[in-house]
């Protein structure tokens, strides 16, 4: 996703790296958990110190953000922003929100050519990062239906009781393996289908 999300933004507008940035929000907190995945070098990095100020400005307004290379550098020089070991080159991020909120930032950055990125760059990237966002919620209620339905099995598998569903005209759709063991069937699934015994 992040390599053909960095190939289609690329083709809009310049950059050298894409990366984005996941936070933990289940928390309430300040944000403890963070990571970075990026084009560049192919790096995953869960060091919360990464969270440079830019990031964490986009992460706190919910808002885009847009710099030059001489922008970040004045900020950096005034003290109002530390931007670590990253590179001060142009630099754009736009948050990733899912039901709003957001749940990280998806930043591009162009080390080359130092262009200025635009508003017209900040929206683009801000419906790229609602997408992505998106994406990223529908894996997370994947994984927790996944869990949901693990933990219905071992429910099934484990109780003594008789459970069954069946449809409006008494089609069976599920049975456990004690009613399977009361139809004297070998599986509970060979009862799927079926109306009567």
């Amino acid at each position: 996703l992040l390599r053909s999300t960095y190939g289609s933004l690329t083709k809009l507008m310049s950059a050298t790296d894409l990366a984005v940035l996941l936070v933990d929000t289940d928390s309430d907190g300040p944000v403890e958990q963070a990571r970075w995945l990026s084009t560049e070098n192919n790096y995953v990095s869960a060091d919360v110190s990464v969270l440079n100020a830019r990031a964490r400005r986009v992460l706190t307004s919910g808002a885009p953000l847009w710099f030059t290379e001489t922008e970040t550098l004045d900020l950096v020089a005034a003290g109002e922003m530390d931007i670590g070991a990253s590179p001060a080159g142009a630099w754009i991020g736009a948050p990733m929100l899912l039901d709003d909120r957001c749940i990280g930032v998806l930043r591009l950055r162009d080390d080359e050519h130092r262009a200025p990125y635009s508003e017209d760059d900040a929206e683009v990237l801000t419906f790229v990062g609602r997408q992505v966002a998106t994406a990223i919620g529908r894996q997370e209620a994947y994984a927790r239906l996944a869990e949901e339905r693990r933990l219905f099995q071992a429910l099934m598998d484990n109780v003594p009781d008789r459970v069954f569903f069946k449809t409006p005209t008494s089609e069976y759709l599920r049975i456990n393996r004690a009613m399977a063991d009361a139809l004297s069937l070998a599986d509970p699934s060979d009862a799927v289908g079926q109306t009567g015994f």
